[in-house]
């Protein structure tokens, strides 16, 4: 019987690289800030954040890789498929409209074994050794950067009308995210052999909390605080998200071809 390598694995599990790497951050912070006048003060700061090592799950067989392609085996799978619908006419680019006019597509062809999975199973892109399944390691490759400009920010405290120390702060943050994995605390991202898979995302934030204290007597007094904070858009992936998660992936969202 050929090995399975992943029998267990298939309940999810996945094995641990032997060359295990303790994840880490660096953060730094450098700005500077000027005194306009006593109690109004502009500041600006530039936040760099990196992340390095943090867990990621690799195929090490690389199913639905273009290049594992098991040539005589898709051509059974399409004249299978051909069969099933009726559609065994001539050529195959007419064999294809008939399918297409049927209202068949390619994951009907999936079905046959024209996709990503194991020899094992029958599938024509069965990835470096047909007789494994996937090999699922959770490696140390992880890598993220976070960078940030914020300000001008601006505070200033007065007394205005019966009202006394009352205080603003307007603050404005520009940040970029980037990271080879959607998620930093769980291996739910498996990026490529070939390339690394990037996350980018933006946000812009701009705040103007207003602090002020009421005026009172000798024992009561009340004091109130607002903050308005605007957030701009979070998470642009710069890699088609999956649609399917079947053997049919690979056609629409591996463009790199490397399963």
């Amino acid at each position: 019987m050929p090995p399975l390598f992943d029998q267990i694995l298939d309940t999810g599990g996945n094995v641990l690289d032997n060359n295990y790497k303790t994840p880490y951050g660096i953060q730094m912070n450098i700005g500077v800030q000027y005194e306009l006048k006593p109690g109004l003060v502009l500041t600006a700061d530039y936040v760099r954040n990196r992340g390095v090592h943090f867990n990621q799950t690799i195929n090490r067989n690389r199913i639905g890789a273009a290049d594992s392609l098991n040539v005589p085996a898709a051509q059974s799978a399409m004249a299978a498929t051909f069969n099933k619908f009726a559609c065994n006419i001539a050529t195959t680019s007419q064999n294809v409209d008939c399918m297409i006019a049927k209202g068949r597509s390619i994951s009907d062809f999936a079905d046959n074994g024209l996709g990503a999975g194991s020899g094992v199973d029958g599938f024509v892109f069965s990835g470096g050794t047909a007789n494994f399944r996937g090999i699922g390691i959770i490696s140390p490759i992880g890598l993220s950067l976070y960078q940030a400009f914020a300000g001008p920010a601006a505070r200033r405290r007065w007394t205005l009308g019966p009202f006394k120390h009352v205080t603003t702060n307007i603050t404005y943050a520009l940040g970029r995210f980037e990271s080879t994995g959607t998620d930093q605390t769980f291996c739910r991202d498996q990026p490529s052999m070939t390339g690394r898979r990037i996350l980018r995302s933006g946000q812009r934030r701009p705040a103007a909390p207003v602090w002020l204290e009421f005026p009172r007597g000798s024992t009561v007094g009340l004091q109130a605080n607002a903050a308005t904070r605007v957030k701009s858009f979070f998470g642009q992936l710069a890699f088609p998200s999956v649609v399917y998660r079947r053997a049919d992936e690979i056609f629409f969202s591996d463009l790199d071809g490397d399963g």
